[in-house]
């Protein structure tokens, strides 16, 4: 069985399948990032292409309003 995820990848718009609010992302997959800004490989929501919704993380960069320098980061990871 197939699963739509309910935030927006890397890329993808914030309109979805059409079902109205996207469903709230399971509290175990939130990150917490304090010193990180959430643009290293150990925030989860970073690690997996997601952009951050909804996690408890200070300082966030990868919230899609920083995009210059969420995407200063992913370059810097695939050139290390």
């Amino acid at each position: 069985s197939s699963s739509s995820c309910p935030v927006k990848k890397e890329g993808a718009g914030a309109e979805g399948g059409g079902k109205g609010a996207p469903v709230p992302r399971d509290p175990s997959k939130l990150c917490k990032c304090k010193k990180s800004k959430c643009v290293r490989q150990y925030c989860v929501c970073f690690r997996a292409g997601l952009l951050c919704e909804g996690c408890d993380c200070s300082e966030c960069l990868n919230d899609g309003a920083h995009e210059v320098e969420r995407l200063a980061a992913i370059q810097h990871i695939k050139t290390s």
